[in-house]
């Protein structure tokens, strides 16, 4: 799915957000907020998810999934928490995705 003119989700940051809500004659602001409601609750969703997976037998291998997941939400959050999106800041959450991954 594009946001603004990104498909690579490392790359979205706000001012994807914001073309996004322009395109779409969306209220920005409101747009932002809610996007930042469902990065603030991704984290502990996927611990809730995770704690609950460890009650099955043979869980652990879904241990290190969800604690990346967690890990890569609270990046893609920290973006938005920036003022626009910031380039080096793209280039940085990338990175980090990238090293997660290997």
């Amino acid at each position: 799915m594009k946001i603004g003119d990104e498909y690579d989700i490392p790359l979205i940051g706000s001012s994807e957000w914001h073309a996004l809500a322009s395109a779409c004659a969306l209220d920005s602001a409101l747009l932002m907020s809610r996007v930042r409601q469902l990065a603030d609750a991704l984290p502990g969703a996927v611990s809730a998810a995770r704690d609950q997976a460890s009650l099955m037998p043979g869980s652990r291998s879904s241990h290190h999934l969800a604690e990346l997941l967690i890990q890569h939400a609270n990046a893609r959050r920290a973006t938005l928490n920036a003022a626009g999106s910031n380039t080096a800041d793209h280039v940085k959450s990338r990175a980090w995705v990238t090293a997660a991954a290997g």
